[in-house]
């Protein structure tokens, strides 16, 4: 599977500077929030983890990642991608608005992302084929996990449940005040 989704993240993280050009916007505000403390990453749907790690090269300063993705094998990588990171913190669960124990989650072959039903049922019509496996994965609100002490910046990249994942941040949203960068 990492075969087949390599070229995807390829072209759009590196050749189409996606990340890149994201976060070169942020850095001095970023560097003035974060100046006497690691910067504080969010990272929902981190696949295998890019996006902490340039963040950090660009903003020049520590980062404190938490990463959120469901898939293990994504995991696994994120760690190993993680190891040169300040410090971090990986979570092998789904955000949303509240805690949902086992919900089924449609795993596409292309590019490693999970979809809820109605995500995989709009897949299946717009490309006329079904979605591969389904795993059952638990999801939490961000608000519940009390680790994530400071987020200057928030990625989503949690193919459609955006507006459930932000629902269930709104306190760490309230009180940090981060920049939240969506990707879809």
């Amino acid at each position: 599977q990492a075969a087949l989704y390599s070229p995807f993240l390829f072209d759009e993280i590196i050749e189409q500077g996606q990340y890149l050009r994201q976060l070169v916007a942020l850095a001095d505000d970023i560097r003035q929030r974060a100046s006497d403390r690691p910067v504080g990453v969010v990272d929902a749907g981190c696949n295998v983890g890019l996006f902490p790690l340039f963040a950090q090269a660009v903003f020049g300063r520590p980062v404190h990642a938490f990463g959120f993705e469901p898939l293990a094998m994504n995991c696994e990588l994120a760690h190993l991608n993680w190891q040169q990171l300040h410090s971090h913190n990986l979570y092998g669960v789904c955000l949303g608005a509240e805690f949902a124990a086992q919900q089924p989650f449609h795993l596409t072959s292309s590019t490693g992302s999970t979809l809820l039903q109605a995500e995989a049922d709009m897949w299946e019509h717009e490309t006329g084929q079904p979605t591969p496996q389904v795993a059952h994965i638990d999801v939490q609100p961000l608000d519940a996990f009390h680790s994530v002490e400071h987020v200057d910046v928030f990625k989503l990249d949690v193919e459609g449940s955006e507006q459930q994942v932000l629902e269930g941040a709104a306190a760490t949203i309230a009180r940090d005040r981060p920049w939240i960068i969506c990707s879809y």
